[in-house]
C-alpha cells in the first residue's frame, strides 16, 4: 500500500474514532479547509527527554538523559498531513497556527504511537511516545516526552 493511501486510511480511522468520541461536528473540524496553517519546514534536535519504563525484567522507573542521534524533520505544505522524518502523518487538529499530528508503527516486538504538538507562532515542537512491547524474554511499556529545539524555515526550498 502506498504511503499516501496509508495516511488516508489512518486519517479515516482517526476521524471515525474521533467522531464516535465527540460527535460528528467535532470530527468535521479535522477536515475543515479554511483554517490551515502556513507552510513551513523545521529541522529539530532533542534537548531533553523524560522517559518512564515498566518491564518484566526491570523495576518501573523514570529517567532523563536519553538521546536521539538523528535530527527530526517536519515539513508542512498545507492540508491534513505533515511529513515527519519522511513519513506522512495525519493532522488531527489545525487551528490558529497550532497543529497536532500522530503516527504509529510496529515491529516484531513492539507497537508505538508518536504525537506531535506544533506551535507555529512560537516556532516550537514537542513530541510524546507511548509504546508496548513483548518478546520471548520480556514484556513492557514505556512513554517518552521530548523537548525539541528547532531551526524554522518558511522558505521550503531549504532541506
Amino acid at each position: 500500500m502506498a504511503a499516501g493511501t496509508t495516511v488516508l486510511k489512518l486519517s479515516g480511522i482517526v476521524i471515525s474514532i474521533f467522531s464516535q468520541l465527540t460527535g460528528p461536528a467535532s470530527a468535521e473540524s479535522l477536515t475543515a479547509k479554511n483554517d490551515f496553517a502556513p507552510p513551513f519546514h523545521a529541522l529539530c534536535k532533542d534537548i531533553e527527554v523524560q522517559s518512564f519504563r515498566d518491564d518484566t525484567l526491570l523495576k518501573p522507573e523514570w529517567s532523563t538523559g536519553e538521546k536521539f542521534f538523528t535530527p527530526w524533520s517536519f515539513s508542512y505544505l498545507g492540508g491534513n498531513v505533515i511529513i515527519v522524518n519522511g513519513d506522512e502523518l495525519p493532522i488531527l487538529e489545525n487551528r490558529n497556527n497550532l497543529l497536532i499530528a500522530v503516527g504509529s508503527g510496529s515491529n516484531q516486538i513492539a507497537v508505538s504511537l508518536w504525537a506531535y504538538a506544533i506551535n507555529i507562532k512560537m516556532k516550537s515542537v514537542v513530541a510524546a511516545q507511548v509504546q508496548a512491547s513483548s518478546d520471548s524474554l520480556s514484556a513492557g511499556v514505556k512513554t517518552r516526552a521530548v523537548e525539541l529545539e528547532c531551526k524554522w524555515y518558511e522558505d521550503l526550498s531549504v532541506e
